[in-house]
């Protein structure tokens, strides 16, 4: 909005948008220097002056848009299977210990979602670190990745 509304050159400032389809790869570019500013999820400003997924870098996190507005989505056919919550997850979780992992997908490793998938599955007395499965997929990957059954939520 900032270019459209011509924000940038009335300060003078000669900025070029880019589009990234990975957070992964978008921090790592901010990390080496490649972009000076990005919009991503807030705790961004936590991880990467850790150095979490790249080399340390400082960041300053001026602006939080959002309050979020996450959900946890499920793949279809869980709810036919009695699946309403994390507890009854669970207890398909354990059902299926020893022979499948369930699969979730977030943004990325230290997004909200993570957190938030985390925090759930913890509720319904589920390991997240050990009985499930929680992979980074690109938010554009996310749905077809559900669709073709790759990920159960």
């Amino acid at each position: 909005m900032a270019a459209e509304l011509g924000c940038f050159a009335q300060h003078d400032l000669d900025a070029q948008l880019q589009r990234e389809r990975d957070w992964t790869v978008l921090g790592n570019r901010f990390a080496n220097g490649e972009l000076d500013a990005i919009h991503a999820p807030a705790t961004f400003a936590f991880t990467l002056p850790l150095g979490l997924h790249s080399d340390p870098c400082p960041c300053l996190a001026p602006l939080v848009l959002s309050l979020q507005g996450n959900a946890i989505t499920l793949a279809g056919g869980w709810r036919e299977r009695g699946v309403t919550d994390a507890r009854s997850l669970a207890g398909v979780v354990q059902q299926l210990a020893g022979r499948r992992l369930l699969t979730f997908g977030v943004p990325h490793t230290h997004s909200v979602h993570a957190i938030l998938l985390r925090q759930w599955l913890r509720q319904g007395g589920i390991h997240p670190d050990r009985q499930v499965r929680i992979i980074s997929v690109p938010p554009m990957e996310m749905f077809p990745h559900l669709k073709l059954g790759y990920l159960d939520g």
